[in-house]
């Protein structure tokens, strides 16, 4: 009988316990990006193209196909006469400024009411040191947190199981 050395299952573990921390390490850089983008600077752009992307999900508990509608745009500006294209909402959203809409007749009346149409003014904010990075909503939203979130729980369990088994 051939036996398992010990630090093969301990460097089993750890290899999760380094992704959490990768994770967690990821969550952090992408928060504090984030949060820098409140202090950009306010400028005005002009929204170049807006794209109704219809994406398509199976639940669990049904075969049937689900079709949502997300709304992307792009939008351009200037910094010092320097003309610049963007399509970043904001981090977290990405590019999408509305998602997850019931279909393309639900998602062309959001349009309708919002400021995002094609040659429309929008304000928007633009990293100074590098003002090709730009963004229509600034600070964290929500999603900038699930990498860090995940990053603990997945650090936090594998931790303690390693922990454990030592």
């Amino acid at each position: 009988m051939v036996k398992t050395p010990a630090y093969s299952k301990t460097s089993m573990l750890s290899m999760p316990l380094i992704f959490g921390l990768v994770l967690i390490v990821f969550g952090i850089k992408f928060i504090l990006q984030a949060e820098e983008t409140n202090n950009w600077q306010q400028t005005k752009a002009i929204v170049a193209e807006v794209n109704l992307i219809e994406t398509t999900s199976s639940t669990s508990t049904t075969t049937n196909k689900q079709k949502k509608v997300d709304i992307t745009i792009s939008y351009q500006y200037q910094v010092d006469g320097k003309p610049y294209q963007a399509d970043k909402y904001s981090y977290g959203e990405g590019k999408t400024i509305k998602s997850h809409l019931k279909n393309n007749v639900v998602a062309q009346h959001w349009l309708a009411s919002s400021p995002y149409q094609k040659d429309n003014e929008i304000n928007i904010y633009y990293n100074p040191n590098k003002p090709q990075q730009a963004v229509i909503k600034t600070g964290a939203s929500i999603w900038v947190f699930i990498p860090l979130i995940i990053g603990f729980i997945i650090t936090g369990l594998f931790g303690l199981i390693l922990w454990n088994k030592i």
